[in-house]
């Protein structure tokens, strides 16, 4: 009896630390919403596990092209590790109908500067690119911090 235990045990930790070292990928949240698990339960996992989420353009469209709810994406986005957007990827993302809030998340997430100079502007025109889309690309370029600036340190007297 004893023995039986100790094994079941021993099986239960194991079985509890691989979950713990789990990481959680664009693919996951794929199998997890095409299974139909509860929405709920898909948002807290994103939230209480590691993550190793690729952030591209193509990564967003595939998770649309799987049927993975918005919100599902949004909660992604907002646990996501580092990533650089570049203006083709938001023209990408806008071709292939991804929804706007997640578009603009994406923007606002973003680690690099877009391209927003005149040409840029222009070639974003080019593509059709809604305005606010462009504002939001310049909104971010004027909060990052410039390249070798640090940010000002307060001064205390």
């Amino acid at each position: 009896m004893k023995k039986v235990f100790y094994v079941l045990l021993i099986w239960t930790l194991v079985g509890h630390a691989a979950a713990a070292q789990e990481v959680l990928t664009n693919k996951d949240i794929i199998s997890l919403a095409n299974a139909k698990v509860s929405g709920n339960l898909i948002t807290q996992k994103i939230k209480t596990s590691k993550t190793d989420f690729l952030i591209t353009s193509d990564a967003l469209i595939e998770l649309f092209a799987a049927k993975v709810p918005d919100y599902l994406v949004n909660e992604m986005l907002a646990v996501a590790g580092p990533y650089s957007l570049k203006n083709e990827d938001i023209v990408k993302l806008h071709t292939a109908r991804v929804p706007r809030y997640i578009i603009l998340q994406a923007i606002e997430k973003s680690r690099g500067k877009f391209d927003m100079s005149v040409n840029g502007l222009i070639l974003l025109q080019q593509a059709n690119l809604p305005e606010n889309y462009s504002r939001a690309m310049l909104e971010h370029n004027a909060l990052m911090p410039a390249a070798g600036n640090k940010p000002a340190s307060k001064v205390l007297n």
